[in-house]
Protein backbone atom coordinates (compact mmCIF):
# COMPACT_ATOMS: atom_id res chain seq x y z
CA UNK A 1 0.00 0.00 0.00
CA UNK A 2 1.14 3.56 -0.75
CA UNK A 3 0.02 7.11 -0.02
CA UNK A 4 -0.53 8.28 -3.59
CA UNK A 5 -2.99 11.16 -2.98
CA UNK A 6 -0.71 13.00 -0.59
CA UNK A 7 -3.39 13.04 2.11
CA UNK A 8 -2.23 11.50 5.33
CA UNK A 9 -5.67 11.50 6.88
CA UNK A 10 -6.59 8.37 4.88
CA UNK A 11 -3.16 6.78 5.32
CA UNK A 12 -1.79 4.49 2.63
CA UNK A 13 -4.92 4.28 0.52
CA UNK A 14 -3.59 2.84 -2.74
CA UNK A 15 -2.93 -0.81 -3.52
CA UNK A 16 -0.11 -0.49 -6.02
CA UNK A 17 -0.30 -4.21 -6.76
CA UNK A 18 -3.70 -3.90 -8.47
CA UNK A 19 -4.47 -0.18 -9.11
CA UNK A 20 -4.32 0.60 -12.86
CA UNK A 21 -3.64 4.28 -12.09
CA UNK A 22 -0.78 3.47 -9.75
CA UNK A 23 0.61 0.12 -10.83
CA UNK A 24 3.78 -0.78 -8.96
CA UNK A 25 4.17 2.82 -7.84
CA UNK A 26 2.26 6.09 -7.56
CA UNK A 27 1.41 7.63 -10.93
CA UNK A 28 2.27 4.56 -13.01
CA UNK A 29 -0.76 4.28 -15.32
CA UNK A 30 -1.56 1.14 -17.32
CA UNK A 31 -2.90 1.40 -20.87
CA UNK A 32 -6.62 1.03 -21.55
CA UNK A 33 -6.25 -2.59 -22.65
CA UNK A 34 -4.06 -3.50 -19.67
CA UNK A 35 -4.70 -4.30 -16.05
CA UNK A 36 -2.43 -4.21 -13.02
CA UNK A 37 -1.32 -7.68 -11.90
CA UNK A 38 1.02 -7.92 -8.91
CA UNK A 39 2.27 -4.40 -9.58
CA UNK A 40 2.93 -4.95 -13.30
CA UNK A 41 0.85 -3.65 -16.19
CA UNK A 42 -0.27 -6.73 -18.10
CA UNK A 43 -2.66 -7.56 -20.90
CA UNK A 44 -6.25 -7.73 -19.68
CA UNK A 45 -6.94 -10.86 -21.74
CA UNK A 46 -4.68 -13.62 -23.02
CA UNK A 47 -2.88 -12.13 -25.99
CA UNK A 48 -0.16 -13.10 -28.42
CA UNK A 49 2.82 -10.80 -28.82
CA UNK A 50 0.90 -7.72 -27.72
CA UNK A 51 -2.21 -6.69 -25.80
CA UNK A 52 -5.41 -7.27 -27.72
CA UNK A 53 -3.86 -9.62 -30.26
CA UNK A 54 -5.97 -12.77 -29.99
CA UNK A 55 -5.14 -15.87 -32.03
CA UNK A 56 -7.97 -17.41 -34.05
CA UNK A 57 -8.44 -21.16 -34.17
CA UNK A 58 -5.70 -23.01 -36.09
CA UNK A 59 -6.57 -23.36 -39.80
CA UNK A 60 -7.31 -26.80 -41.20
CA UNK A 61 -4.29 -26.52 -43.47
CA UNK A 62 -1.95 -27.13 -40.53
CA UNK A 63 -0.76 -30.76 -40.16
CA UNK A 64 -2.67 -32.63 -37.46
CA UNK A 65 -0.45 -33.47 -34.49
CA UNK A 66 -0.79 -37.08 -33.26
CA UNK A 67 -2.10 -37.46 -29.71
CA UNK A 68 1.00 -39.42 -28.72
CA UNK A 69 3.09 -36.35 -29.55
CA UNK A 70 1.61 -34.56 -26.50
CA UNK A 71 1.84 -31.31 -28.49
CA UNK A 72 -0.44 -28.57 -29.79
CA UNK A 73 -0.41 -25.27 -31.66
CA UNK A 74 -0.15 -22.10 -29.64
CA UNK A 75 1.29 -18.62 -29.38
CA UNK A 76 5.00 -17.89 -29.40
CA UNK A 77 5.05 -14.74 -27.26
CA UNK A 78 8.57 -13.84 -28.37
CA UNK A 79 7.63 -13.61 -32.04
CA UNK A 80 3.86 -13.15 -31.84
CA UNK A 81 3.34 -16.17 -34.11
CA UNK A 82 -0.02 -17.76 -33.33
CA UNK A 83 0.55 -21.27 -34.61
CA UNK A 84 3.86 -22.36 -33.13
CA UNK A 85 4.14 -25.98 -32.04
CA UNK A 86 4.65 -26.50 -28.35
CA UNK A 87 4.61 -29.26 -25.76
CA UNK A 88 1.62 -29.81 -23.52
CA UNK A 89 2.04 -29.29 -19.78
CA UNK A 90 4.32 -31.94 -18.28
CA UNK A 91 6.00 -33.00 -21.54
CA UNK A 92 9.36 -32.20 -23.16
CA UNK A 93 10.86 -32.51 -26.64
CA UNK A 94 14.37 -33.70 -25.80
CA UNK A 95 15.36 -34.99 -29.24
CA UNK A 96 14.42 -31.78 -31.10
CA UNK A 97 11.99 -33.26 -33.62
CA UNK A 98 8.85 -31.30 -32.70
CA UNK A 99 9.13 -29.29 -35.92
CA UNK A 100 9.35 -32.46 -38.00
CA UNK A 101 6.75 -34.09 -40.24
CA UNK A 102 4.07 -35.79 -38.09
CA UNK A 103 3.64 -38.49 -40.75
CA UNK A 104 7.29 -39.54 -40.41
CA UNK A 105 7.48 -42.43 -37.92
CA UNK A 106 10.93 -41.41 -36.70
CA UNK A 107 9.52 -38.19 -35.22
CA UNK A 108 7.80 -38.46 -31.83
CA UNK A 109 7.13 -34.87 -30.74
CA UNK A 110 7.20 -34.31 -26.99
CA UNK A 111 8.36 -37.76 -25.97
CA UNK A 112 9.56 -37.19 -22.39
CA UNK A 113 7.38 -37.01 -19.27
CA UNK A 114 9.25 -34.31 -17.34
CA UNK A 115 7.69 -35.21 -13.98
CA UNK A 116 8.71 -38.87 -13.96
CA UNK A 117 11.58 -39.53 -16.39
CA UNK A 118 14.73 -40.21 -14.29
CA UNK A 119 16.99 -39.31 -17.24
CA UNK A 120 15.27 -35.97 -17.90
CA UNK A 121 13.81 -34.99 -14.54
CA UNK A 122 12.24 -31.55 -14.80
CA UNK A 123 14.32 -30.66 -17.87
CA UNK A 124 16.07 -32.32 -20.80
CA UNK A 125 19.45 -33.75 -19.86
CA UNK A 126 18.84 -33.57 -16.09
CA UNK A 127 19.35 -37.17 -14.88
CA UNK A 128 18.71 -38.35 -11.34
CA UNK A 129 21.55 -40.00 -9.43
CA UNK A 130 21.56 -43.80 -8.95
CA UNK A 131 19.00 -44.69 -6.30
CA UNK A 132 16.88 -41.60 -6.94
CA UNK A 133 13.49 -41.44 -8.63
CA UNK A 134 11.89 -38.54 -10.46
CA UNK A 135 8.78 -37.30 -8.67
CA UNK A 136 7.02 -34.16 -9.84
CA UNK A 137 10.07 -33.10 -11.84
CA UNK A 138 12.40 -33.39 -8.82
CA UNK A 139 14.91 -36.14 -8.03
CA UNK A 140 14.15 -37.81 -4.70
CA UNK A 141 15.53 -40.74 -2.77
CA UNK A 142 13.51 -43.82 -3.56
CA UNK A 143 13.27 -45.15 0.00
CA UNK A 144 12.54 -42.23 2.30
CA UNK A 145 15.81 -40.68 3.42
CA UNK A 146 17.87 -43.52 1.92
CA UNK A 147 18.78 -43.76 -1.74
CA UNK A 148 18.84 -47.22 -3.30
CA UNK A 149 18.78 -48.29 -6.92
CA UNK A 150 15.70 -50.50 -6.77
CA UNK A 151 16.60 -52.02 -10.13
CA UNK A 152 19.78 -53.64 -8.74
CA UNK A 153 19.77 -53.57 -4.92
CA UNK A 154 19.01 -57.09 -3.56
CA UNK A 155 17.67 -55.65 -0.29
CA UNK A 156 15.34 -53.23 -2.09
CA UNK A 157 14.58 -55.04 -5.33
CA UNK A 158 11.78 -53.52 -7.38
CA UNK A 159 10.55 -51.57 -4.36
CA UNK A 160 11.76 -50.42 -0.95
CA UNK A 161 12.18 -53.23 1.57
CA UNK A 162 11.80 -56.09 -0.92
CA UNK A 163 14.65 -58.45 0.04
CA UNK A 164 15.73 -61.12 -2.43
CA UNK A 165 15.68 -64.56 -0.75
CA UNK A 166 18.92 -66.32 0.03
CA UNK A 167 19.63 -70.04 0.31
CA UNK A 168 20.14 -72.34 3.29
CA UNK A 169 23.17 -71.03 5.22
CA UNK A 170 24.01 -74.61 6.22
CA UNK A 171 24.64 -75.61 2.59
CA UNK A 172 27.44 -74.76 0.18
CA UNK A 173 25.48 -72.38 -2.06
CA UNK A 174 28.14 -71.26 -4.54
CA UNK A 175 26.20 -68.09 -5.26
CA UNK A 176 24.33 -65.18 -3.75
CA UNK A 177 21.02 -63.35 -4.21
CA UNK A 178 21.01 -60.55 -6.77
CA UNK A 179 18.60 -58.03 -8.27
CA UNK A 180 18.42 -57.31 -11.99
CA UNK A 181 15.96 -54.87 -13.55
CA UNK A 182 13.94 -54.88 -10.32
CA UNK A 183 13.56 -58.69 -10.26
CA UNK A 184 15.24 -61.11 -7.84
CA UNK A 185 17.57 -63.79 -9.16
CA UNK A 186 20.39 -65.95 -7.85
CA UNK A 187 23.86 -65.13 -9.17
CA UNK A 188 26.10 -68.18 -9.35
CA UNK A 189 29.86 -68.55 -9.19
CA UNK A 190 31.66 -69.28 -12.45
CA UNK A 191 31.09 -72.90 -13.50
CA UNK A 192 27.98 -73.38 -11.37
CA UNK A 193 24.25 -72.91 -12.05
CA UNK A 194 20.87 -73.17 -10.35
CA UNK A 195 19.32 -75.77 -12.66
CA UNK A 196 16.58 -77.03 -10.33
CA UNK A 197 15.19 -73.53 -9.66
CA UNK A 198 15.45 -74.10 -5.91
CA UNK A 199 17.09 -71.09 -4.27
CA UNK A 200 17.37 -72.99 -0.97
CA UNK A 201 20.21 -75.20 -2.26
CA UNK A 202 21.76 -72.38 -4.28
CA UNK A 203 23.82 -73.18 -7.37
CA UNK A 204 23.87 -76.95 -7.11
CA UNK A 205 24.97 -77.90 -10.63
CA UNK A 206 28.57 -77.99 -11.85
CA UNK A 207 28.01 -76.96 -15.48
CA UNK A 208 31.73 -77.23 -16.14
CA UNK A 209 31.64 -81.05 -15.85
CA UNK A 210 28.01 -82.25 -15.73
CA UNK A 211 27.21 -84.06 -19.03
CA UNK A 212 23.48 -83.45 -18.40
CA UNK A 213 24.00 -79.70 -17.98
CA UNK A 214 27.15 -78.91 -19.92
CA UNK A 215 27.94 -75.20 -20.00
CA UNK A 216 24.34 -74.35 -19.17
CA UNK A 217 21.27 -75.97 -17.66
CA UNK A 218 19.68 -78.57 -19.94
CA UNK A 219 22.56 -78.88 -22.41
CA UNK A 220 23.13 -82.65 -22.67
CA UNK A 221 26.17 -84.39 -24.04
CA UNK A 222 25.74 -87.70 -25.92
CA UNK A 223 25.48 -90.16 -23.05
CA UNK A 224 25.23 -93.23 -25.30
CA UNK A 225 28.61 -92.42 -26.81
CA UNK A 226 29.97 -91.56 -23.40
CA UNK A 227 30.68 -87.99 -24.43
CA UNK A 228 32.19 -86.14 -21.45
CA UNK A 229 31.69 -82.51 -20.40
CA UNK A 230 34.99 -80.69 -20.05
CA UNK A 231 35.14 -77.03 -19.06
CA UNK A 232 31.50 -76.57 -20.03
CA UNK A 233 31.79 -78.12 -23.49
CA UNK A 234 30.83 -81.56 -24.76
CA UNK A 235 34.15 -83.12 -25.77
CA UNK A 236 34.84 -85.67 -28.49
CA UNK A 237 36.25 -89.01 -27.36
CA UNK A 238 39.81 -89.75 -28.37
CA UNK A 239 40.14 -91.96 -31.41
CA UNK A 240 41.10 -95.60 -30.82
CA UNK A 241 44.55 -96.52 -32.14
CA UNK A 242 44.58 -99.68 -34.31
Amino acid sequence: MRNCNGVWDDGCETDVLSDKENCGGCGVVCAANEECKKGICSCAVESCGGCGVVCPAPPSSLPELPSEWHANYGCDQATGFCYARGCMEGWLDCNDDLAGDPSDAKNDGCEVARNSDPMNCGACGAPCAPGETCVGGNCKCSCGSSCFDTTSNPENCGACGVVCPSGDPNLVLRGKPACRNGLCEYRCELGWADCDGNIRNGCETNVAHDPLNCGACGVRCNGIEGQPCIDGRCATKECEVR
